[in-house]
C-alpha cells in the first residue's frame, strides 16, 4: 500500500508493504520524518540504592520527609537541528514549573522540577512542548503522569532493538506512539491500571503501589547482562532479559531488552496478545522481581513429561477417568490432560488483569524497596509459600451443599522425581499411597495440621532451578459408599495467614461423589 503521513512540516511518502502475518516490511524500508520530541522517563534524584536485607524497607532506601529531591525528566529531540522547548510541570493537576530546555539535533536534554520528600502519594505531570509550538509527528504523547511514590523500574535496551522500535512502533494504529520509550511507558501505565483495578474482597483498594518508569538504560547489542554475576544468579530466564545489570540496586524490578528478540515485535495491530502493543509477557516476569510466583504452576497434568498422577481407583487410574475428568491440552507440543486449573489472571494465564493471589501478596509488600534483589528471581521469590495458619481446616460438601459428615479422607501430596527428558516447570507425581488418611466430624469437617503439602519439609514451587512444585494436594473423600476427588492449592491458605487468620482457618471443598 502506499502511505502517506504528514510529519510536522514534511510529508513522508512511504511504501509499506506488510507480511501477511503482520511481519517486517517487505518492500522500500519505511522513510522516518526526523520530527519527534520523546518523554524517555522521570527519575528521582539524588537515586537511592535499596538496602539488602533491610528491616525497614518502608523507610530505608527512600528519601526522608521533607528531604529535597530533583524530578528530571530526559527528553529525546529526534529532530537534527537544535530545538528549543519549553516544559511544564503539574502537581496533582495544578501548574508548578515552567522552563524552557535547549536540546541539540539528535540528542537528549534535561528539566528539573525540586520538590520536598513525602511518603504520601502526589501526582506529577510533565507536559513537554504544552503550547503545540514545535510540528510533530505525533502530538499525543507529549504528557506523561508519574505517582511520586511509585517503585521505580529500569529498563535495559540493546541498541538494534531500540532502533526497531524507533522504525516500526508508529505503524500501531492509535497507539501515539513512535519509539522504545513510548512503548515502555505504555506498559508501567497499563501495569498501573491494573493495580488500580485489582479489587477483591481483601484488596479493597485494589493493588496499592505504583510503578515509575526511573530509566532506560541504551547499551550495544550483544552486552547483556551488563553485570557477568548475574549468570551465577540462577532461575528458570536467561540473564539478559531477567537480570540486565545486577549492580544496578537504585530500582526496585529491572528488566532487559536484548537485540536478537525483535521477532516478538512484528505484529502491527493494537491488540493485547501483540507485544509490540501490549506485553503481558513483561509484566508478568516483572512481578517474580517483586517475590510473585507463577500461580498457574499450581494447574495440576497428567501426560505431560514432569506430571503424572498415579492414584488408583482399584485397577483403574482416575486421571481422565469419571473420578477425575480432565481436558485434553497440548502443552510445548506434548500432549495431556489437564485436570485441575489455577486462578485466571496476570501470573496465572490472563495478562490482562491481576490474580486475586497476587494482588493480596503484593500488597503484603506495598511500599517496600526492594530487599533481596530486584531482578528475576530474587533470593525471596515465593517467600509467602509457607505462611501458613497453625491449624487448618477443611469442610467437605456435596453438590447440594449437605456437609459430607463422617467422610473417609486421604491427602496424597506431590512428589518429587527423577528428572525426565523435557520436563516441563512445576512438575510432580501423585502416587498411589495416601499421605493423610482423616475422618469428617459430623459438620463434615477434617483437621489438616498447619502442613498437609509437605509432610515434614518446606513448600516448594518452582524456585531458582527447581522444576518441582508440592503447592497442590488431592483430595480423595469417600461417603455412602462413594467416591469423589477434589484439588486443594496452597494459594488459600496463605492467603488467609496474610489477611489476618494465622491461628485458624477454614476451608470448603465441594465433592462430586460417583
Amino acid at each position: 500500500m502506499l502511505r502517506v503521513r504528514r510529519l510536522g512540516s514534511t510529508t513522508a511518502l512511504t511504501s509499506v508493504i506488510l507480511a501477511a502475518c503482520g511481519g517486517e516490511p517487505t518492500g522500500p524500508e519505511v522513510v522516518r520524518g526526523e520530527a519527534e520530541l520523546t518523554i524517555q522517563y522521570v527519575r528521582r534524584l539524588p537515586a537511592i540504592d535499596f538496602v539488602w536485607a533491610s528491616a525497614n524497607p518502608r523507610t530505608e532506601g527512600w528519601p526522608t520527609p521533607g528531604q529535597p529531591v530533583t524530578w528530571q525528566v530526559s527528553i529525546k529531540n529526534w529532530f537534527p537541528r537544535s530545538k528549543a522547548v519549553t516544559v511544564q510541570w503539574l502537581l496533582d493537576g495544578n501548574s508548578v514549573a515552567r522552563t524552557t530546555v535547549t536540546i541539540p539535533g539528535s540528542a537528549v536534554g534535561t528539566a528539573d522540577y525540586q520538590w520536598p520528600w513525602t511518603f504520601t502519594r502526589h501526582e506529577l505531570t510533565v507536559v513537554v512542548d504544552p503550547d503545540n509550538a514545535i510540528a510533530e509527528e505525533e502530538e499525543a504523547n507529549n504528557r506523561l503522569l508519574v505517582y511520586t511514590n511509585a517503585l521505580s523500574v529500569g529498563f535495559y535496551v540493546e541498541r538494534g532493538l531500540y532502533d526497531y522500535f524507533r522504525q516500526y512502533q508508529f505503524l500501531i494504529p492509535g497507539a501515539y506512539s513512535t519509539s522504545f520509550e513510548d512503548w515502555a511507558q505504555r506498559q508501567i501505565t497499563r501495569y498501573n491500571g491494573l493495580f488500580a483495578a485489582a479489587v477483591f474482597p481483601e484488596t479493597p483498594n485494589g493493588v496499592v503501589d505504583r510503578l515509575r518508569l526511573d530509566r532506560i538504560t541504551i547499551v550495544p547489542d550483544g552486552a547483556l547482562p551488563l553485570d557477568r554475576r548475574a549468570f551465577d544468579v540462577g532461575g528458570t530466564f536467561a540473564a539478559k532479559y531477567a537480570r540486565p545489570n545486577l549492580a544496578d540496586r537504585t530500582v526496585d524490578l529491572q528488566w532487559g531488552f536484548p537485540a536478537d528478540d525483535n521477532a516478538a515485535y512484528r505484529r502491527r495491530e493494537a491488540v493485547d496478545d501483540n507485544q509490540f502493543y501490549y506485553s503481558g509477557f513483561v509484566q508478568h516476569e516483572l512481578g517474580h522481581a517483586r517475590t510473585m510466583i507463577d500461580v498457574y504452576g499450581m494447574s495440576v497434568y497428567d501426560g505431560l513429561p514432569g506430571h503424572t498422577v498415579d492414584i488408583l481407583e482399584g485397577t483403574t487410574r482416575v486421571a481422565g477417568s469419571a473420578y477425575m475428568p480432565g481436558d485434553q491440552i497440548t502443552f510445548n507440543s506434548f500432549p495431556g490432560l489437564k485436570l485441575f486449573s489455577s486462578e485466571t489472571g496476570l501470573m496465572a494465564s490472563t495478562w490482562t488483569r491481576m490474580d486475586r493471589y497476587s494482588a493480596i501478596m503484593w500488597n503484603r509488600i506495598a511500599g517496600q524497596r526492594a530487599r533481596y534483589g530486584n531482578y528475576n528471581e530474587p533470593e525471596d521469590i515465593g517467600d509467602f509459600l509457607n505462611d501458613l495458619p497453625a491449624n487448618n481446616r477443611l469442610t467437605l460438601v456435596g453438590v447440594n451443599g449437605v456437609p459430607l459428615a463422617g467422610a473417609r479422607v486421604r491427602i496424597y501430596q506431590g512428589t518429587e522425581r527423577l528428572m525426565v527428558p523435557n520436563e516441563i516447570v512445576y512438575g510432580r507425581r501423585f502416587d498411589d499411597v495416601p499421605d493423610l488418611e482423616l475422618v469428617a466430624d459430623a459438620a463434615g469437617e477434617v483437621e489438616l495440621g498447619r502442613n498437609p503439602f509437605a509432610t515434614g519439609g518446606p513448600i516448594v514451587h518452582g524456585k531458582l532451578t527447581s522444576l518441582f512444585s508440592n503447592a497442590v494436594v488431592i483430595v480423595r473423600v469417600e461417603s455412602g459408599g462413594k467416591v469423589g476427588y477434589g484439588f486443594l492449592p496452597v494459594v488459600e491458605f496463605n492467603i488467609q495467614y496474610n489477611t489476618g487468620h494465622t491461628d485458624v482457618a477454614r476451608y470448603r471443598l465441594t465433592i462430586t461423589l460417583s
